[in-house]
């Protein structure tokens, strides 16, 4: 959506050019009748921002340029293109000191209107271009804005692959966790599994009950039991380790 303007008032446009404007200036094109041409831009999209800020140049059929931005004539369209090579490059900056995955994404937020406004401003000054063949300002400028075009697409593509690895490694990074969790539990099972037959004797041998082996003196059958008890830990834990 375009902000809501009037076309300055000493244009001298034809009726067939200032007839096709609504309540905005609409979307960037050339707009062309009887020599006029009259070139519909946007500036860059600021953050947040809900509608787009129309810049108007009108190149008159003499061959006299006026514009709706500051400065006159081509310099002004100069200095409108560079104000992307300049954001451009403010956000290329952000993208290499970007160390979080949501740090990338406000850079790619932020680049993904001003690629597409790029993008319609080299069609329409490749237009103005084929309008005007022996310009050669204009093809100056037309190229570049096909490299400010190509700079947001490598910019955005740059993004995508930085993003794409800080997932990557993340992924990895907890399925490396989620190993070690996983090793660490198979040890306490494996413990237990062991110590299981262990405990179960001692809490029968513990037990208020006649068991008859009240009277031994000698400790060599508390070790037979420990020892048989062990065994079977050992048993158990092999068997668990077969069916795994």
């Amino acid at each position: 959506m375009s902000e809501k303007f009037t076309l300055p008032a000493n244009w001298s446009l034809p009726e067939e050019i200032s007839s096709r404007f609504g309540a905005s200036a609409g979307k960037q094109r050339l707009m062309q009748h009887a020599g006029h041409n009259l070139l519909i831009l946007h500036r860059v999209p600021v953050a947040e921002e809900t509608t787009r800020q129309a810049v108007l140049f009108w190149r008159s059929p003499e061959g006299s340029w006026k514009t709706t931005a500051s400065g006159n004539g081509l310099s002004a369209l100069s200095e409108h293109i560079e104000s992307y090579e300049e954001v451009l490059a403010e956000l290329d900056q952000q993208q290499d000191d970007a160390q979080s995955a949501e740090q990338l994404f406000e850079v790619m937020s932020r680049l993904n209107p001003i690629q597409r406004a790029v993008k319609n401003m080299h069609h329409c000054l490749q237009q103005l271009r084929t309008s005007l063949p022996n310009d050669k300002k204009i093809i100056t400028l037309r190229d570049r804005a096909m490299e400010v075009e190509r700079t947001a697409e490598l910019l955005h593509a740059d993004c995508k692959n930085a993003l794409d690895y800080l997932l990557a490694r993340r992924a990895e990074d907890q399925a490396k966790q989620a190993a070690k969790i996983s090793n660490t539990t198979h040890y306490l099972n494996t413990m237990a599994a062991i110590f299981l037959p262990v405990t179960a004797v001692a809490s029968v041998l513990g037990a208020n009950m006649t068991t008859g082996l009240e009277g031994h003196q000698s400790p060599t059958t508390f070790w037979i039991i420990m020892a048989a008890a062990l065994l079977s830990g050992l048993v158990i834990q092999s068997a668990i380790s077969k069916k795994g």
